[in-house]
């Protein structure tokens, strides 16, 4: 795929809900990853380069971005039919988040 991608992601979808739920989001990894690839398209790119840039399959996110196409950002989250629930509470994934990005901040400044 090369080229602009035909496909409108602020169809059902402002720019400004769309950077609002980037910030906001916390718990799920895939869902921020989508959240991501939809911004990195809205902003110019192909969908193949939003792929490469996350290291993901084109296909799942030419999905996600049809989702967005035809029901806004709730075509984008993880509809899990069930499985274990987390044994961490919000505020303990919120403390997580923090830990990690913390961490990643420090190794990224060992590697310079």
């Amino acid at each position: 795929m090369s080229g602009k991608s035909k496909i409108n992601v602020f169809n059902k979808m402002t720019k400004i809900a769309l950077d609002e739920e980037i910030s906001n989001c916390v718990a799920y990894h895939r869902y921020y990853q989508r959240l991501i690839a939809v911004k990195i398209v809205s902003e110019g790119n192909t969908i193949t380069n939003a792929a490469n840039i996350l290291e993901n399959p084109i296909k799942q996110f030419t999905d996600g971005l049809k989702h967005v196409n035809l029901i806004g950002l709730e075509g984008l989250k993880p509809s899990f039919g069930g499985g274990r629930p987390s044994k961490l509470t919000y505020d303990q994934l919120i403390e997580l988040d923090k830990l990690i990005e913390k961490n990643t901040q420090y190794v990224n400044e060992r590697r310079t």
